[in-house]
């Protein structure tokens, strides 16, 4: 709330302002009108260098590059207002001539024009070496001041009892036409700028516009459209100022404070990992390993009684299997996790047979599913079934589907991994007739905060990263789980991959 009242604030301020300087301005105009021009000129000036001082310090930082190549064209702008300033009747520091304001004026009128609309041509371009521009402004306004100081060669632009000179008319009108054709190129191009920098810019160039009609009108130095055109030539200045300002300060401070707010989500994720991570280790594993152990101190108690047998040792060796794949399993999901996390793993999609994947699955998972008496079957129309997948991410992810469904299956029931193609994908499925899942349950299996898995039906333990993953690994993929399922009534989930290509065959 107080960020808000201080920005508008701000905005009071940054038009009252310049409304109380513009009024006392017009009070000296009554006092000795050479101390109007030349204050408002000052004005003029100063507003021009900060333009170029805060474009060229911001230059790091802008977005909009082309911003400081037209900073450096108000710099020498600057310079040229000045020149015509000291130079304006009555000043008395040029006694050559009388009205060199008037051809400095003309120069600089052009300059800035010109400036502008290559500005709005140029908006998209992102070259920031700013060396050429400089010594181009630099080469340009050296040209003009040999051709109105040492040569006269510029031509006349006011003439004392007649006002302005044919050139001078003209060349306001084309001035004029130039900054009409930069405002419809701009309207055209509006897209390209944010919508404060639009803003300003098109009232300062139609500000700049009006100038430049009342300097086509007057016929006195000292006249009311002259004073007029200060005022105006005043206001486009400070609504390009106001536009740097707000480019190359503003924006670049909210820009850094964003990225600042940025870095500290990733941080609190990063810490939500870690911290997952060490729960998921200091529990799951120790659980797993509390398991063998419980398990090997029981085989050594009955070896040293001398009452075990070799079907009680046999299953005791089979509950020892069961636990070590278990942690296995926890391992390989912790690493492929970590690496997914950390933005490690690179996707390497390459044709793949599935069907010799789900047959490695199969003869891994045949262990557990035999202990709890499943009957875990592989159902393949076809010998070979190549895909375009990344073959460690694809098991990864039948690895834990499969696990999940023998996990969630009661002793004696029944889990299968079935494949089907057509001509474009090849449609891979597995389903158990376990203990299904709610509408409810299956949301939640894809809510960001998930971090524990329920346990299965002999309360065998997870991480809940089977899911997770299998979910993450198929988006890279360019794949999606789809799960199918109800209470007691078992679950079906799929996905599809693309088949290889020259591996299609005419099926349907």
């Amino acid at each position: 709330m107080r960020s808000v009242q201080k920005e508008r604030k701000g905005q009071f301020l940054s038009i009252i302002l310049p409304l109380v300087l513009l009024t006392s301005l017009y009070f000296t105009s009554f006092y000795n009108y050479l101390l109007f021009h030349s204050l408002s000129e000052l004005f003029s000036i100063i507003i021009a260098c900060g333009v170029f001082m805060i474009a060229w310090n911001a230059r790091d930082l802008m977005e909009t590059p082309v911003l400081v190549h037209l900073g450096i064209a108000y710099l020498f702008i600057a310079f040229l207002d000045t020149m015509h300033t000291l130079s304006y009747t009555g000043m008395g520091i040029f006694t050559d001539y009388s009205y060199h304001a008037n051809q400095l004026w003309i120069a600089a009128r052009y300059i800035e024009a010109f400036s502008l609309l290559g500005f709005v041509l140029l908006i998209a371009t992102k070259r920031r070496n700013y060396g050429p521009t400089f010594i181009g402004y630099l080469a340009v306004t050296i040209l003009i001041m040999i051709s109105i100081f040492p040569t006269n060669i510029f031509p006349v632009c006011f003439i004392e009892g007649s006002g302005q000179t044919p050139f001078k008319i003209v060349s306001e009108y084309v001035i004029v036409a130039i900054l009409f054709v930069t405002l419809f190129v701009f309207r055209s191009r509006r897209g390209l700028f944010p919508p404060g920098l639009f803003r300003f810019f098109y009232w300062s160039i139609a500000a700049t516009i009006g100038s430049e009609f009342a300097f086509t009108l007057y016929t006195d130095n000292y006249g009311l459209l002259n004073m007029l055109g200060h005022y105006l030539k005043i206001i486009s200045f400070y609504l390009i100022y106001r536009s740097l300002v707000r480019e190359g300060i503003r924006h670049p401070i909210k820009l850094f404070y964003s990225e600042l707010e940025k870095t500290a989500r990733d941080l609190d994720e990063a810490n939500k990992t870690k911290n997952k991570l060490f729960t998921i280790i200091a529990h799951d594993l120790k659980n797993a390993f509390n398991s063998t152990i419980g398990i090997t101190n029981l085989m050594l108690s009955n070896t040293h009684r001398g009452a075990s047998t070799d079907e009680e040792n046999r299953e005791l060796i089979g509950m020892i299997n069961v636990s070590a794949k278990s942690t296995y399993d926890l391992l390989e999901n912790l690493l492929a996790w970590s690496q997914a996390e950390s933005g490690r793993l690179t996707v390497r999609t390459e044709p793949v047979d599935i069907i010799e994947l789900c047959r490695s699955v199969h003869a891994y998972a045949h262990t557990s599913a035999k202990a709890k008496e499943i009957n875990l079957r592989l159902d393949a129309e076809e010998d070979r079934l190549p895909v375009m997948a990344d073959s460690n991410m694809i098991y990864t992810v039948l690895r834990n589907l499969v696990d999940n469904a023998i996990k969630y299956t009661r002793r004696g029931g029944s889990v299968s991994i079935s494949l089907r193609a057509n001509r474009s994908l090849a449609r891979i499925e597995i389903t158990d007739s376990g203990i299904g899942m709610s509408s409810e349950e299956i949301r939640g299996l894809y809510s960001p905060d998930k971090s524990t898995s329920r346990p299965g039906t002999e309360d065998e333990k997870g991480t809940g990263l089977g899911l997770q993953l299998a979910r993450d690994f198929l988006k890279k993929n360019g794949s999606a789980l789809e799960i199918s399922s109800a209470p007691g009534n078992g679950t079906r989930i799929g996905f599809s991959l693309p088949r290889a290509p020259g591996q299609v065959s005419g099926q349907q």
